[in-house]
């Protein structure tokens, strides 16, 4: 037979229980809710830089010891693409210039400011583009290129100063190479 002690004390447990379940179910509920929102704000945002149709044409003459970063990529001999020296034994270009091209035909002339004369050549041995390059968009644009012998550092051939953080929009850059001199034109001999 129950008690009023009995009764009183399965009435107060009771609801103390309901109670603790009630808190410990709001608190799962705010730690679920709090790791969602961390995780919300932790997943990237893919960055769309907007496609420019143009291209960069004209400019003005300048010498390789002013950007001795700057190479030519050669196919078959043939100026096809800038690059920009990274090391001693690397470059990195686009990928949309060595897209499909077997690096027996590609070779790199560094150190001249001219592209059909002077400086050095040196044998594309390895070809990495990026893996998530796109043919038709052009999104991750990017190659890497092994070349050999390895770069003898000069005035006129040196690694380019990458940038360490975000650089910021609207900033100014200087643009090389040897590329058209008028809209249509015909590529420059001098850088």
């Amino acid at each position: 037979m129950k008690t009023r002690y009995d009764t009183w004390y399965i009435n107060t447990a009771r609801g103390s229980f309901c109670q603790t379940v009630e808190f410990a179910s709001i608190m799962h509920f705010l730690v679920l809710l709090a790791a969602l929102v961390a995780c919300a704000a932790d997943v990237p945002v893919e960055a769309r830089i907007p496609r420019l149709d143009g291209r960069i044409v004209g400019g003005n003459p300048v010498t390789i010891q002013a950007h001795p970063h700057q190479v030519s990529v050669r196919y078959n001999g043939n100026h096809i693409c800038g690059a920009s020296i990274i090391s001693s034994t690397w470059v990195v270009t686009t990928a949309y210039c060595v897209d499909g091209e077997s690096t027996n035909t590609l070779t790199i002339r560094a150190g001249s400011t001219y592209l059909s004369s002077g400086g050095t050549i040196h044998n594309v041995t390895a070809s990495y583009m990026h893996g998530f390059y796109d043919t038709n968009s052009h999104d991750y644009d990017v190659a890497l290129l092994k070349v050999s012998p390895a770069f003898t550092y000069s005035d006129s051939v040196q690694p380019i100063a990458l940038e360490n953080s975000t650089v910021p929009a609207g900033t100014l850059v200087v643009a090389t190479g040897w590329g058209a001199t008028s809209d249509g034109g015909s590529n420059s001999d001098t850088l």
